[in-house]
């Protein structure tokens, strides 16, 4: 995703984080700070007939139309773990139970918002409730259950990619 220097115009687009700072002007905005936003999720798992399958889910057009795992914004009065518990219940109904010893990080300014700087703590976490999804319908569309192999093809991000790629690895 491109990045954006301070000073730049860029043009004013809808957007969802309370704390993007833009400055008005003519012709569009002008990025004046780089906005720092935390969230956290996790790479859901099952294990099905002897067979991992991955847990993936696409969001609303409105929120880029994207397959992805289950994230959302942390809480200050919460650990990164609790905001990944808690968005995971929110977006699937789902209980899970986090794998110790994975914990990444992704990095980036989503695609309309170049003033805003995003960082993603990644966790593993096997669902252990694996009665019906029911997901928020505010924010996603579909849900899929799939093998390691169709879930890396399915994902929007290559990031996102990756990332399932060092979880598969780190599942061996």
């Amino acid at each position: 995703m491109k990045e954006s220097p301070i000073g730049e115009l860029i043009e004013k687009q809808y957007c969802t984080f309370d704390s993007y700072l833009e400055c008005p002007s003519l012709r569009g905005f002008y990025v004046v700070q780089k906005i720092p936003i935390l969230a956290a999720g996790a790479i859901l798992f099952r294990i099905k007939n002897k067979k991992r399958e991955y847990l993936l889910v696409k969001h609303r057009k409105r929120f880029g139309g994207h397959w992805n795992f289950p994230k959302g914004q942390h809480e200050m009065k919460e650990s990164f773990e609790e905001t990944a518990q808690r968005e995971i219940k929110e977006e699937t109904g789902l209980r899970v139970k986090f794998i110790k010893g994975f914990n990444e990080k992704s990095i980036y300014s989503p695609g309309n918002f170049p003033a805003v700087r995003k960082t993603v703590h990644v966790f593993l976490a096997e669902v252990y409730d694996d009665k019906k999804i029911t997901i928020d319908s505010t924010e996603l569309e579909d849900y899929a259950w799939i093998s390691f192999s169709k879930a890396v093809k399915k994902i929007t991000y290559e990031s996102s990619k990756e990332l399932l790629k060092k979880a598969e690895e780190f599942l061996k």
